[in-house]
């Protein structure tokens, strides 16, 4: 299931979402989730909170 996600530096992008939609169940989709799907490290993902490039999600 594509998406479209607000990111913060490029605007709206694509994305993949959660495969399964629950009414009772709001999903979310964290954005070092979708880090590590694009293929970045543990390593590069925590570069990018520290260096502000990205943030982690409110509701983790």
């Amino acid at each position: 299931m594509n998406i479209e996600v607000d990111q913060s530096t490029v605007g709206k992008i694509d994305t993949r979402g959660p495969a399964v939609k629950l009414s009772k169940s709001p999903t979310s989709v964290p954005r070092a989730a979708i880090l590590s799907e694009e293929g970045y490290g543990d390593d590069e993902i925590a570069d990018f909170l520290d260096s502000g490039v990205t943030e982690a999600p409110t509701n983790a």
